[in-house]
């Protein structure tokens, strides 16, 4: 797997234009959505992140390992068994209940620390977060009173800001403001970080960034890896894709007529044949669907796939390519002369979204190679 860090900073430095300045939550969370953590959280750091975004300790514990210093937030809910790991890690706990907080300030306290908290505002997504909204205008009037904690952030999650019809996501934005409104008016502080908008807001929704005072940062998930946030909508600017994915051509065999290849037996030559294997399979993240089906570039030419994936390598056929030759570089996710391979493609092979398709990629067997590095500016 390469990963372009030229495409990365480009991303980078066009939301931040987009969402004028804004702090940026880096949301690095399952891997970096399959990116790699270790690889792309450093660059990130580099280029001026203000805050990460992940779902767990583990994730938080990964971060700090590969020499972040800057804020973690961990947005889902954190066991009261992992609340003094996260206190000791510096991690910002998302607070979901009073019980949590009492928690939290314990740990803090036997830690002789303060620890940051934020508080998750369900506006109507039903998943996490506090609901109904004024238990969390309470929460936060009654973190005032724990010494051990700080309020560092409020925050809600759209559940349609990537689609076309942004009427629900404009319903909960006009809730969150009245629950921030009423903070106010108890005459608390809004803190640091005010977010709302993931990546489809940051696209589409400049009330929740750009053109609101109040907000303070934005939380670029998916389009931070140039990958699409949504369809049927214009993005102010074009996303690049960060990963690409290529295998070498290891074997290469010419077989006669009526001879099968794979398991099953699934695919037959119709004609003598060349064949060629590349050692990757749906264990990778080459869905299994892509059995006689998918295609990868070799040359530039879109090569099919031929017989089942297999956990670990993949027949192709190469009879039409005579000039391939054994050792090539195969392209399966990516641009290779005039064809392009995309995520999305994949996404839509599989009738699924390209997040799913981008997390299933294996972070123990694909290696990670940093490619086009590029200077960064000192932070401010």
């Amino acid at each position: 797997m390469e990963l372009s860090m030229g495409n990365l900073a480009h991303n980078f430095h066009e939301i931040q234009q987009t969402v004028g300045g804004k702090r940026m939550i880096c949301m690095v969370k399952a891997n970096a959505y399959g990116h790699g953590a270790r690889e792309i959280a450093p660059q990130l750091e580099k280029l001026g992140a203000d805050a990460f975004g992940v779902v767990s300790v583990g994730e938080a514990r990964e971060l700090r390992e590969a020499g972040i210093t800057q804020d973690i937030l961990i947005v889902n809910y954190v066991p009261p068994f992992a609340i003094e790991e996260a206190v000791k890690l510096d991690a910002t706990i998302t607070l979901r209940d009073k019980g949590v907080l009492q928690a939290v300030n314990v740990a803090a306290k036997k830690q002789h620390k303060t620890a940051k908290v934020q508080v998750h505002i369900d506006t109507g997504m039903h998943r996490e977060g506090v609901w109904p909204p004024e238990a969390g205008v309470e929460l936060v009037a009654l973190i005032q009173q724990y010494e051990n904690v700080e309020l560092d952030g409020i925050y809600t999650h759209f559940a349609t800001a990537d689609e076309v019809d942004l009427s629900f996501s404009r319903q909960q934005l006009a809730l969150f403001n009245r629950c921030l409104d009423d903070i106010e008016a108890g005459e608390i502080t809004l803190p640091r970080f005010i977010h709302a908008a993931n990546s489809g807001a940051v696209l589409q929704l400049p009330e929740t960034h750009r053109d609101a005072g109040r907000f303070t940062a934005v939380r670029p998930g998916i389009v931070l890896y140039g990958l699409s946030a949504g369809d049927g909508f214009a993005y102010p600017f074009t996303p690049k894709p960060v990963l690409s994915l290529k295998a070498r051509l290891i074997s290469v065999k010419d077989i006669p007529a009526d001879d099968s290849v794979g398991y099953a037996r699934t695919w037959r030559a119709e004609r003598n044949s060349r064949v060629g294997l590349i050692t990757l399979g749906y264990a990778d993240g080459f869905a299994r669907s892509f059995s006689n089906t998918g295609h990868v570039l070799i040359h530039g030419y879109r090569v099919p796939v031929v017989g089942r994936v297999s956990m670990d390598q993949t027949i192709l056929d190469l009879t039409d390519f005579p000039d391939i030759q054994l050792d090539e570089e195969v392209v399966v996710i990516g641009q290779q002369g005039n064809e392009q391979i995309r995520l999305e493609d994949w996404a839509q092979a599989t009738g699924t979204i390209v997040n799913d398709v981008v997390t299933r990629l294996n972070a123990t067997r694909l290696p990670r190679v940093i490619v086009n590095e590029v200077s960064y500016g000192i932070r401010s």
